[in-house]
């Protein structure tokens, strides 16, 4: 174990730790169970991908739109 010089170096070691590595890499059960940081990015992919559909449907219907005219 090391040691730390004061009090707050000792309070920014705990707070470095929960909030650099342990909150980010545990498993939570609210996220059904993955970690935030793997939760973070399924949920940009899904968004990306779901953009993207949105894109390519309001694409078609401006084509169908432009032949019809």
């Amino acid at each position: 174990m090391t040691s730390t010089a004061t009090r707050a170096a000792a309070k920014y070691c705990v707070f470095a730790y929960i909030e650099g590595w342990y909150n980010t890499t545990r498993m939570h059960s609210s996220l059904g169970y993955q970690s935030p940081a793997r939760f973070d990015r399924e949920c940009v992919t899904i968004a990306t991908a779901a953009n993207d559909e949105q894109l390519i449907q309001h694409s078609h219907a401006a084509r169908l739109n432009k032949r019809a005219t």
